[in-house]
């Protein structure tokens, strides 16, 4: 075989596989704007329009916090609501963040240094700032710690878009207790019941967003949902998905 042959067979194959590439990654980024995306472009418009009304109306939420090591139970009020999101049309993640105040420090001792050593870590682990200072005896030894932490507790919800799995990743911060939270969920059962019960959530009105039982009118939808991706794959695979910027092949 002449050497011009080969180059252009090696050209060939090359080619081939470029193409190949590019389909994957068009499927991949289509696949990602259609599930995922789009729901995580959903929950940005409902948190925004959430977080209005709240600024709006200064609803006082109360939340009642455990101090780790200790029988203190305080009370403290939700506020301060900043949304933030890494590009604000194709956003992969939102975090919603705000804090929880109360008028005054906590004030406490501890007579355990270990207690003490495993709460102050806590308080640093959560972002709480906090002073601490060795109760010394007559006899000049340290019998106990005095804790004074500041009024504020800050507080983060982060939602984020899992490309290659089709989940959403939910973590959250010092909102259930001084303690991190981690969830993950399929993008598809992220409904409008969902999100009224992710909104209840976050007003600590005894609700969760983690169980959602799905009806049989929803199982009809989402396998309609499914179909009607897999044709449009079809389409990408197959190298039309330029039909799909113009609105045709919805219902072949």
């Amino acid at each position: 075989m002449k050497i011009l042959e080969q180059l252009r067979k090696l050209a060939e194959k090359k080619q081939r596989e470029l193409q190949r590439s590019e389909i994957r990654r068009r499927k991949k980024e289509w696949q990602y704007s259609e599930g995922p995306g789009k729901k995580i472009i959903q929950l940005r418009d409902y948190l925004r329009e959430f977080v209005e009304y709240l600024s709006i109306t200064e609803l006082k939420i109360p939340a009642i916090y455990s101090i780790p090591n200790t029988a203190i139970r305080a009370r403290f009020i939700q506020k301060e609501y900043v949304i933030r999101l890494d590009r604000i049309h194709a956003p992969t993640w939102i975090s919603l963040t705000f804090t929880c105040h109360r008028n005054l420090p906590l004030w406490f001792s501890l007579g355990s240094r270990e207690n003490a050593e495993k709460t102050a870590r806590i308080l640093w682990e959560r972002g709480i700032t906090f002073e601490q200072h060795p109760i010394i005896s007559a006899q000049q030894k340290t019998i106990g710690f005095n804790f004074e932490v500041a009024p504020t507790i800050p507080v983060i919800l982060r939602i984020e878009a899992n490309k290659n799995t089709g989940s959403i990743n939910l973590y959250s911060q010092n909102f259930e207790g001084l303690s991190v939270q981690r969830d993950r969920i399929h993008y598809e059962n992220i409904t409008e019941d969902w999100l009224d019960r992710f909104g209840r959530y976050i007003l600590r009105q005894n609700a969760t967003y983690r169980y959602d039982p799905v009806t049989d009118e929803e199982k009809t939808a989402i396998k309609k949902s499914v179909a009607h991706l897999k044709r449009k794959l079809m389409l990408i695979d197959h190298g039309f998905d330029f039909l799909l910027e113009r609105g045709e092949g919805s219902s072949w």
